[in-house]
């Protein structure tokens, strides 16, 4: 097969970069046949392929007019997860992580600070307003002994040494007065 014979195949009919073979009508001739060359045996004729699309004519396909908001839909992780089923969104679980691992540092066990993670993923979407002590700045201590440094407020004790939290106590959520949130606590000030 010549050159010229094997570009002609490869174009689409109409284009300007056709090139005929030798002594054949050109390409995409409204013969409605395609010319006889020196590849076909003598008489043999096929229909030309319908150009699809694949000739400088062919309009511009126009813009969607929301391709980001299209795409942010469909490679979103969060796009089956909460509110739109039970499943946590990914806010969710880094907020569930974070929990667990303040909970076990400050002496649950780990299905005990899981549990209560879970809860509070609960809690948040409900957009209840109670708390568990294991949130709070003025929880101190150990797994042993905890305690309320803020005890007056929150109405657990006149005096630090009888503000002893218990762990299931400090496991429920509440309502408290002298609540205070650890990340609003600034360098070095103590609760």
């Amino acid at each position: 097969m010549s050159l010229e014979a094997l570009l002609t195949r490869l174009r689409c009919p109409g284009t300007a970069a056709a090139v005929p073979s030798k002594g054949a009508a050109p390409v995409g001739a409204p013969t409605g046949e395609t010319p006889e060359t020196s590849d076909n045996p003598a008489g043999v004729t096929a229909q030309p392929a319908p150009a699809l699309g694949c000739t400088h004519e062919t309009p511009v396909t126009p813009p969607s007019s929301r391709p980001d908001a299209v795409s942010d839909a469909l490679f979103d992780p969060d796009r089956g997860c909460w509110p739109a089923s039970g499943a946590m969104n990914t806010g969710e679980i880094d907020a569930m992580i974070g929990r667990i691992e303040q909970f076990t540092e400050q002496g649950l066990a780990s299905d005990e600070a899981e549990q209560l993670a879970d809860r509070l993923v609960v809690r948040d979407r409900e957009q209840d307003d109670r708390r568990s002590c294991f949130e709070c700045a003025h929880l101190m201590g150990s797994r042993a002994v905890r305690r309320c440094s803020n005890c007056r407020t929150a109405g657990i004790a006149l005096r630090r040494s009888d503000a002893r939290i218990g762990r299931d106590f400090g496991l429920l959520l509440q309502r408290c007065d002298g609540f205070a949130d650890p990340s609003s606590q600034q360098e070095g000030e103590t609760p």
